[in-house]
């Protein structure tokens, strides 16, 4: 997408692009370390956090990037 906008002559749009890809492969990367967090957890015992409204909203999240 920001190759197209930069050959449109758009650099500022391409670096936004850039930008928001950045953050949201930062965010899936987050969202990857706590679902790995909250796997262990549950692996620990039934008293784990994973019924939490928190891992629900990472879980649809984490799903809505897919």
């Amino acid at each position: 997408m920001a190759k197209e906008l930069i050959a449109a002559k758009k650099r500022e749009r391409a670096l936004l692009a850039l930008k928001k890809k950045r953050l949201r492969e930062g965010q899936l990367e987050q969202i990857d370390a706590y679902l790995l967090n909250v796997e262990q957890a549950r692996a620990g015992g039934p008293r784990s956090a994973v019924h939490s409204p928190m891992h629900r909203r990472c879980i649809a999240t984490y799903a809505a990037h897919l």
